[in-house]
């Protein structure tokens, strides 16, 4: 009896529903179809405003390259070495080559491949004596706003790695790792050998980071790095940079 009384009283309920007639009846179709409206008007707005930033964007990159070529380049190199130094040598025997390559290679100018014979997927390594002016016209036009660079010392980094067991460095940008040969090739951290330089390259490799986000200045030749980081720190590196001698004197004097 309980349960026939339970199902008597669901039924009734049942009954109480509204049907598809007294819902519709309840919508005010004029206001559903103003906010649908609003709706779409909304989301065309935005993607129209998405758009126009993608085009703003893009318009400024575009006055970016054609600002700053490899002529403008060289004459922020030359100004900055004037106004710091009081002189610039710009001289065909030790560094011309390599501040044309720089300029071209920071410009993307075509002559990079074209004319020097160098690659657009590579980075740099600049290699020379010290007082070259290597890390200095860098320095230069680090603060570009075409494509800035960020300049760590690798005896800064050796340090931090002495300190700390590790050392994060930002390659979203072009980064320069100064003096590469300098810094003490392997430290110790609580008992354990740390190498830094080379944790990095074969990282970096094997991640199939941009190449052309690195630049490395350094002292010493291919025989002492397979010597300092091992063969295939050497053989990786031949694969990610030009590379760009510059012979001469020291120009500080």
């Amino acid at each position: 009896m309980q349960l026939k009384k339970s199902y008597g009283r669901k039924m009734e309920l049942l009954g109480q529903f509204p049907t598809e007639q007294d819902w519709l009846a309840k919508i005010d179709i004029a206001e559903v179809l103003r906010s649908a409206n609003e709706r779409k008007k909304w989301a065309l707005e935005d993607k129209a405003y998405r758009q126009r930033e993608r085009e703003r964007e893009q318009k400024k990159a575009e006055e970016l390259r054609r600002s700053w070529t490899a002529g403008r380049f060289w004459a922020e190199i030359k100004a900055y070495f004037l106004n710091e130094c009081g002189h610039f040598v710009y001289d065909k025997q030790t560094n011309a080559a390599y501040i044309q390559a720089l300029c071209y290679f920071l410009a993307a100018d075509a002559r990079f491949e074209t004319e020097l014979g160098f690659s657009f997927q590579k980075g740099l390594l600049v290699m020379g004596t010290s007082g070259l002016g290597k890390t200095k016209t860098i320095e230069a036009v680090k603060n570009n706003p075409l494509c800035p660079i960020v300049i760590y010392s690798l005896i800064e980094i050796t340090e931090r790695v002495r300190l700390n067991g590790f050392c994060e460095i930002n390659t979203d940008r072009i980064t320069l790792l100064d003096d590469m040969g300098s810094e003490t090739p392997s430290v110790k951290h609580y008992g354990t050998d740390v190498c830094w330089f080379k944790d990095f390259i074969e990282g970096y490799y094997l991640n199939k980071r941009p190449f052309n986000r690195l630049i490395i200045t350094t002292n010493i030749g291919g025989d002492e790095i397979q010597e300092r980081y091992g063969y295939r720190v050497r053989s990786r590196m031949r694969e990610m940079f030009n590379n760009i001698t510059i012979k001469g004197d020291d120009l500080r004097g």
